[in-house]
């Protein structure tokens, strides 16, 4: 007994100062404080362990490089001398350790004492371990550190399982277990420290030991791997901490079986050199140095032909997903200030437009008034001048007389030279503002684009969980499955993966435990043994798709409807006229299932109500095909969670509202009565040779309002959903537009079909809106009868902007379309390219280029507009001007101020 406990101490001894070895050659290279503190650490506990069971010779020398090494730790200089020198005393450690021989007394009182110590340090450890609070900030610093690491470890464990001789992949997974090792001792996370230090020592046994990763070794990477995610997002329980304990002890029997085969090799080398060998030994010695004394010591000066430089590593700093969804909501705040910029921008531009048009009418009248009532003026002024004394001697025409109204005409004329001046120099600035706001607005869309694409990660990153998971349930299973994953580099946004991930570790659960034949069923159906799943990630309009396909028996149809009848979902009469794609979706009711066992790993339908649930919580969908003895494929769909979307806005009832762009397959016209035939008889329309279910925007959207249509024909949005195609009438559509989607929280957040909404430039949220969502949920009620109901359209003429502006919002507030115009030719202009004519015309008599007058008598010349009301809006109250209206045709005749209210009801009257 006490023999074996020697050996024990001696291997454990040997480990820790073949780990101190390590860390002093890679402060070597990497010169990272980190390596020398592990070294310091590991010798201390050597040295307390030797004086606790009685060796002292071994714990005085480790106490004395304890202490060296400590104060080369203190001093301003670390040489690699210095570490060489430590090296060498390390060597000396050794020799002592083997030399060192115990009696069973001695070994007796030493266990003794180092039950007493053991027994006092968990005691102090217990203690510190209950007084030490974790600190909430470097707690979440360390979680997005982890999951760095631990994607690391994760995506070289699948190198190492395609190529188990790559030395760079166990490199780069010793370093992440290294610094999670490091990082959890700091924060107490002592668990997981413990766990990635037993790691790490399997991972330098095969760096040391030329050794090929077997399946075993790396199927223990693989267990302690997740069980280090686990320690490091969740709580530490019995069973886990027993769990962990399991997986050391695999990790050292890993290790065991390493070093083991290291030293069968090594004792076949010794046979081969003393059977001399001279090739043999040669490889041997360019691989060791020999030293005078004759024992072998590692070379720790690399020649100068192979000398690297360093690469600095890159400065990172890591920002919790919290935080950059705060900065991208500020940057979505000042997008929506830049609408408004934009908006006041235009405006902007139309009032300088119209302050040209304005300046230029001034000035011509000025020009106007003083060529054809200057020299009348001056002519009847002339003869009162002739009785002035200063001025008799002067011929008419000798003198430039002055009177008051050339003064003011001057001055009339002056002011619109200023005012054409300021125009042109408001122009200006527009136009330089104008080209500031386009340079900023473009550097501002780019800085959104970065900030969105910093939460965007490759499908790749969890590629090594699902390998894992098919890997471990068809072991258990006894079934033999290839797992085929597609287009992984697709990016995906990291939110969306989270929520993804656990719906498809359930599909593969599924698609292995009940999906998959054993393989004597596949050989019996001519299929190949090894099952084969493939999960692929593609991009489906403003969508993410994700598809799980096996290749195994498939779904059995007549036992989902058999079940679903026992369970009292449908009829038996609802079973029989059931279509097989519509009985598939019965899988994903609440406790279906027609597994013929039903046990921890899953169940056919058992759990896939909750992955439904689970995707329509974050406003995603989960479809299902299958073919007996084909296979079946699961495919999930998750809307993009980006900010800034294009869409499609359209108009109910005089609100606005929008569909992503990319879910809309098509826009077309149709003439409204076709439409409304098909609609009422539930025929389907014929498209470019496809079928289409028509459809009412407002049933769609349960709106209890008729449907109106502006014109002729309606607007279709054609749209894909499942294998039904539809065509959606919609009132109006504007152009579509890019815009910044507030996502819903709370009471919104189940309102089906509901994205999120948007601020548009006039400051109206805009909804928008998932066609698809709601044509999924939405059945067909009675139709009631839909209405062809015109916009009432209403034309005002006047030359003034204030009345324009004020008589537009009059017409609107009454539920009226106002179309403007500025004078006479203009409002001709617009009448003849118009398709549809206003039901009354305002107009304002006197107007520059074609007066009130003129208008109405060109109206009513013409038979296509000589049926339109016109109503003439006057200052001009005598009754020569009423009757000369009245005489031309004006169907009223109302004179400034006005009342509002009477005119809006003499207007619907003429309608």
């Amino acid at each position: 007994m006490f023999p074996d406990f020697l050996q024990a101490f001696s291997k454990e001894a040997k480990n820790y100062l073949s780990r101190i070895q390590q860390d002093l050659r890679f402060y070597l290279t990497s010169a990272r404080w980190s390596e020398l503190k592990n070294a310091l650490d590991a010798s201390e506990k050597v040295k307390d362990a030797a004086f606790a069971i009685g060796l002292t010779n071994l714990a005085n020398a480790m106490a004395e490089f304890h202490e060296k090494l400590k104060n080369a730790m203190l001093s301003e200089s670390f040489s690699a001398d210095k570490i060489n020198q430590l090296l060498g005393d390390l060597a000396e450690i050794e020799k002592i350790l083997d030399e060192t021989q115990l009696t069973p007394v001695d070994i007796e009182v030493g266990l003794v004492d180092l039950q007493g110590v053991q027994e006092e340090t968990q005691e102090t450890q217990q203690e510190k371990q209950e007084d030490f609070e974790i600190d909430r900030e470097l707690l979440e610093i360390f979680t997005m550190e982890a999951d760095e690491h631990l994607r690391n470890i994760k995506h070289n464990l699948s190198i190492l399982e395609k190529s188990p001789e790559n030395e760079e992949a166990l490199s780069q997974i010793r370093r992440s277990c290294h610094t999670l090792k490091g990082s959890a001792g700091v924060i107490g996370l002592k668990r997981l420290s413990e766990l990635a230090h037993k790691m790490e020592d399997l991972l330098d046994c095969l760096a040391r030991h030329p050794f090929k990763v077997d399946e075993a070794i790396l199927d223990t990477l693989l267990v302690a791997t997740d069980c280090l995610e686990v320690l490091a997002f969740s709580e530490v329980t019995p069973q886990l901490s027993q769990k962990v304990l399991e997986i050391e002890k695999r990790l050292l029997e890993a290790q065991e079986k390493v070093e083991f085969s290291a030293e069968k090799v090594e004792s076949a080398a010794e046979k081969i050199e003393s059977s001399a060998d001279l090739k043999v030994l040669d490889k041997v010695e360019k691989e060791v140095t020999i030293s005078e004394a004759g024992h072998q010591q590692l070379s720790l000066k690399p020649e100068p032909q192979i000398e690297k430089a360093v690469e600095q590593p890159k400065a990172v700093i890591r920002v919790s997903l919290e935080r950059l969804d705060e900065i991208i909501e500020l940057a979505s705040e000042i997008s929506i200030n830049y609408s408004f910029f934009g908006s006041q921008l235009l405006e902007l531009k139309k009032q300088v437009e119209e302050m040209k048009n304005n300046a230029l009418r001034t000035a011509r009248l000025s020009s106007k008034i003083e060529t054809t009532f200057g020299t009348v003026s001056a002519n009847s002024q002339f003869a009162e001048a002739l009785h002035n004394a200063s001025v008799r001697d002067f011929d008419f025409l000798e003198l430039d007389r002055y009177t008051e109204f050339h003064q003011t005409t001057l001055e009339l004329t002056e002011a619109a030279s200023d005012a054409t001046t300021i125009a042109n120099e408001l122009s200006q600035i527009l136009s330089e503002l104008n080209f500031t706001f386009n340079s900023q607005r473009r550097l501002f869309e780019e800085l959104q684009n970065k900030l969105t694409k910093l939460k965007i990660i490759p499908f790749s990153t969890i590629s090594p969980r699902l390998h894992r998971t098919v890997k471990v349930i068809a072991e258990e299973e006894k079934k033999d499955v290839e797992l085929i994953i597609e287009d992984n580099q697709i990016e995906v946004d990291s939110e969306a993966l989270h929520v993804v991930v656990e719906p498809l570790l359930h599909l593969l659960r599924n698609a292995v435990a009940h999906g998959i034949e054993p393989p004597e069923i596949r050989r019996s159906l001519r299929k190949p043994e090894k099952g084969k799943i493939v999960v692929r990630a593609f991009n489906e309009g403003n969508y993410i798709g994700f598809s799980v396909s096996d290749d195994g028996s498939g779904i059995p149809v007549e036992r989902i409807k058999e079940k679903a009848v026992e369970m009292g979902v449908i009829s038996e009469a609802e079973a029989q006229q059931m279509s097989d794609d519509k009985a598939l979706s019965l899988v994903f009711v609440s406790g279906l299932s027609t597994a013929s066992r039903l046990d921890e790993i899953c169940g056919r339908g058992l759990g896939l109500d909750v992955v439904k649930a689970c995707l329509q919580k974050n406003r995603g969908r989960i479809e299902v095909k299958s073919r007996p003895w084909e296979g079946t494929t699961f495919t999930i769909f998750l809307p993009r969670m980006f900010n800034i979307t294009k869409v499609l806005p359209f108009k109910i009832d005089g609100a606005t509202y929008a569909f992503p762009i990319k879910s809309i397959q098509q826009v077309i016209e149709m003439r409204v009565e076709e439409f409304d035939i098909a609609r009422s008889k539930e025929q389907l329309l014929i498209i470019k040779g496809k079928p289409y279910r028509p459809l009412y925007l407002n049933e769609l959207l349960g709106f209890q309002i008729p449907m109106k249509s502006s014109g002729e024909n309606y607007l279709l949005l054609l749209v894909e959903n499942h294998q039904e195609s539809f065509a959606v009438a919609v009132e109006m559509i504007t152009t579509p537009q890019e815009v910044i989607v507030k996502p819903p929280r709370g009471l919104l957040e189940k309102i089906r079909g509901f994205i999120g909404a948007s601020i548009l430039s006039n400051g109206q949220v805009m909804p928008i809106l998932d066609i698809n969502s709601l044509l999924e949920g939405f059945s067909p009620k009675l139709i009631s009868t839909t209405e062809k109901k015109p916009e009432t359209l209403v034309m005002v003429v006047d030359d003034s902007p204030s009345v324009r502006k004020m008589n537009e919002k009059m017409l609107k507030d009454a539920g009226l379309v106002p179309i403007t115009a500025k004078d006479g030719i203009e409002a001709l202009e617009i009448l003849e390219s118009g398709k549809e004519l206003p039901s009354v015309i305002l107009t304002d008599i006197e107007m520059p280029r074609m007066d009130g007058y003129e208008l109405l008598a060109t109206l009513k010349r013409r038979e296509k507009f000589k049926k339109i009301p016109v109503v003439m809006i006057t200052s001009r109250t005598s009754e020569k001007h009423r009757q000369k209206a009245l005489e031309l045709g004006a169907a009223e005749y109302v004179t400034k101020p006005f009342d509002y209210a009477e005119l809006v009801e003499r207007i619907k009257k003429m309608i």
